[in-house]
């Protein structure tokens, strides 16, 4: 069984939004090969519309519409997604959503660990 969750971290201001934009070039640019214990297989970036098998290197369009989302498949079959909101003015928020095993214990807190 699977559960999930989700944390939001608040940006506010024009410095907000640039933190934002280097988390998620950070990410984009050189992510994580692994989260807390577990393997990530693949990664979608829905911005890039390009899923990349980190097994393989072998990498395939996607045709989800295009969005600043990352997305990381874990070897379990959890993922872990990133998603920057700045729908309200002046303030900005990452989002981080994760579906994880029930087994795992405290999931988010490995991940934040990575950021």
């Amino acid at each position: 069984a699977f559960a999930e969750e989700t944390k939001a971290t608040e940006l506010p201001g024009e410095k907000g939004q640039e933190e934002m934009t280097a988390v998620m070039t950070k990410f984009r640019n050189r992510g994580p090969k692994e989260i807390g214990n577990l393997k990530i297989n693949l990664v979608e970036d829905n911005d890039l519309r390009i899923a990349k098998d980190l097994n393989t290197g072998a990498t395939k369009k996607i045709s989800l519409p295009r969005a600043n989302v990352i997305k990381y498949w874990l070897e379990d079959g959890s993922w872990v997604a990133l998603r920057p909101s700045g729908t309200e003015p002046l303030q900005y928020t990452l989002l981080i959503l994760v579906r994880y095993r029930m087994v795992e214990e405290q999931p988010m807190n490995r991940l934040q660990a990575n950021i």
